[in-house]
């Protein structure tokens, strides 16, 4: 049986030691961090997903209650149990806990014994409890750079509309471009609803129907989420509506597809803490390889896993660019996906808000993105294959059959 793990969030290292050892003589896994924030920012990373937590209040930048309300925003994490711990014994203290969230509260200094068995019945409690936690299976694709004109919204809109139709499922496409996004424009949405409504509405807690009902859908299974309607309006929208919207699509939807602009602010670092894979668009061409120089050294800096970054190349013209391979050589990293250049195909399928992957089954765009889109896709689908298969997806073993 695998051991359980618990995180331990305490500004004073001996403290969070003496902790661990405590806790993995009991036959616990135990991570420790000794910032809050740090803490959090591990906790949004979706492959760590501990069995319950504990967390001492008072500490320097962000207090034990405000690292717990982060943490039940977020319906990912929203069901972990928590331990607080505090030398006060001061009630109201107590009160302002459990009203942020908090499932058990221990004063300092505090009994191993009486310690091990609280932990125990919240783990208990949790396995039975009648709220099934949600699991954060699906898969989110932020599709970002640095560089203006490099067909990122191409990107993400065709990329939405592969996975969509080669899984006949809805995938969600969120567009970021707070200033200027063209997603609905090119699915030809009107939308009556955009992300403002959410920024306008979410506060303590995540209006789900609010989320469901500012999805526009399109007919290929891609439901959109608009920009704002006008530069104005992308003021309204927080980092924290990202943090409470991605969390809740990747628990409902298999794929979400996330649009960017061309800045890393805290709107896009929010959608990269919850992202699975991020797609870093580059074109054959110096200005395109610098932003993406500077990106993946930013995303370094900023601790992001490197395998967590995907180059996909986007081949705006024809002739006298960059090669793929002295792309490759000078980021240090493996294409992703090779878009071939379109000519007019791609200016014809923005203004007529028809996306090629949708409408050209045999282009050679749609070739590679249903590449990508099957290469991102999870194991367990790829082996047990829908029946009958998709249209696009049948079209996709066609021609890759014949091509060999």
């Amino acid at each position: 049986m695998a051991k359980q793990l618990i995180l331990v969030v305490d500004d004073n290292p001996t403290s969070t030691k003496m902790m661990s050892i405590l806790l993995r003589k009991e036959g616990y896994e135990v991570i420790t961090k000794n910032d809050p924030f740090d803490a959090l920012k591990w906790l949004r990373n979706p492959t760590h997903r501990p069995a319950l937590m504990i967390s001492d209040l008072n500490m320097p930048g962000m207090s034990g209650h405000e690292l717990v309300k982060h943490i039940k925003h977020d319906p990912s994490l929203k069901y972990l149990p928590i331990i607080m711990l505090t030398a006060q014994h001061d009630m109201a203290q107590k009160v302002a806990g459990f009203e942020a969230g908090v499932d058990d509260y221990l004063t300092k200094p505090v009994s191993s014994t009486e310690l091990l068995l609280r932990i125990r019945a919240l783990l208990a409690r949790a396995n039975i409890s009648s709220g099934v936690k949600p699991q954060a299976d699906g898969r989110v694709f932020t599709v970002f750079s640095l560089r203006g004109g490099v067909g990122r919204s191409t990107v993400a809109v065709n990329l939405a509309t592969a996975l969509a139709m080669i899984w006949q499922v809805k995938v969600p496409l969120v567009d970021l471009s707070l200033q200027n996004g063209h997603c609905a424009l090119m699915l030809n949405t009107k939308p009556h609803n955009t992300i403002v409504e959410l920024a306008e509405t979410i506060t303590d807690e995540i209006d789900i129907d609010l989320i469901e009902k500012a999805l526009h859908s399109h007919p290929s299974q891609v439901a959109v989420l608009p920009a704002p309607m006008t530069a104005a309006e992308a003021e309204l929208v927080s980092p924290a509506v990202v943090q409470q919207v991605l969390p809740y699509l990747r628990v409902e939807y298999p794929f979400t597809v996330v649009d960017t602009g061309a800045v890393l602010d805290d709107i896009v670092l929010s959608a990269f803490d919850q992202s699975t894979h991020i797609l870093l668009v580059v074109t054959p061409e110096l200005g395109s390889l610098k932003a993406a120089t500077d990106s993946l050294k930013i995303m370094e800096e900023l601790d992001y896993a490197p395998d967590l970054v995907h180059l996909v190349l986007n081949n705006t013209f024809p002739k006298g660019g960059i090669s793929p391979e002295e792309i490759e050589a000078a980021l240090g990293k493996k294409l992703v996906g090779i878009i071939p250049a379109s000519g007019s195909v791609t200016a014809q399928a923005i203004n007529t808000g028809k996306p090629i992957v949708y409408t050209t089954p045999e282009h050679p765009i749609t070739r590679a993105m249903v590449k990508m889109a099957y290469t991102f896709s999870p194991d367990d689908l790829k082996k047990n294959l829908p029946k009958p298969l998709s249209p696009l997806l049948r079209h996709f073993y066609t021609a890759s059959k014949t091509r060999h």
